[in-house]
C-alpha cells in the first residue's frame, strides 16, 4: 500500500537565497584569436608540467630540431610547450636536460 506523505516537501524558492555581489570587481581580459596565450619555461610551471631544459632554464633556440633514436624529430619549441602542458611523462621530461646534445641543440639558457 502506498501512503501519501503527511508533510509535503517545501516549494522551491522564487529567487536567489544569497544576495549577489553589488559591485563586482571588473577585470579586462583581452585574448586575440591570432595570438594564443602561451606559457614560458621561465614562468611558474603548472602542476603536472615540466621544463625540458630543467628548472630555471628555457630553450633559447625554439626552431632547432631535436632528434632521438626511434622517436620523431621535434622542434624545441614544440617540446617545450608539450613539457609545460604536461604532455611529456615526468620521468622522460626530467631525463632530457641531462642529455648533452639536447641542451646544446635547444640552446638551454638560464632564465634572466
Amino acid at each position: 500500500t502506498i501512503r501519501p506523505t503527511i508533510e509535503p516537501t517545501p516549494r522551491p524558492t522564487s529567487g536567489p537565497t544569497i544576495e549577489p555581489t553589488p559591485n563586482p570587481t571588473s577585470v579586462d581580459i583581452v585574448v586575440k584569436a591570432s595570438a594564443p596565450m602561451t606559457l614560458s619555461a621561465c614562468d611558474a610551471i603548472p602542476l603536472g608540467g615540466c621544463s625540458i631544459c630543467g628548472d630555471g632554464k628555457y630553450a633559447s633556440d625554439e626552431d632547432a630540431v631535436f632528434s632521438f633514436p626511434n622517436q620523431p624529430d621535434v622542434p624545441c619549441r614544440i617540446l617545450e610547450k608539450a613539457g609545460l602542458n604536461g604532455q611529456i611523462p615526468m620521468a622522460q621530461c626530467q631525463y632530457l636536460p641531462g642529455l648533452l646534445t639536447f641542451s646544446q641543440i635547444c640552446a638551454c639558457q638560464d632564465c634572466a
